[in-house]
């Protein structure tokens, strides 16, 4: 996924990588690293959501077309 011209899903592969070569890091440290990657792994997949690709009602749909009945 890209926002703001940023492939998110490359970025994170890339520090994901880093983390590996890393030696000096201490185990909690990775540990908390990865898991903030995850964090921000689920957020971003959060983004595209709307209505009709997931089980938000369409009032939560930003930009909609409003009825008036």
């Amino acid at each position: 996924m890209t926002v703001d011209s940023v492939d998110i899903n490359a970025t994170i592969e890339r520090v994901k990588k880093l983390l590996q070569d890393e030696k000096d890091l201490s185990p909690a440290m990775v540990a908390s690293l990865e898991m903030l990657l995850l964090v921000v792994t689920l957020l971003v997949g959060k983004l595209g959501l709307n209505s009709r690709n997931s089980s938000k009602p369409p009032s939560s749909d930003p930009n909609r077309e409003k009825t008036i009945l």
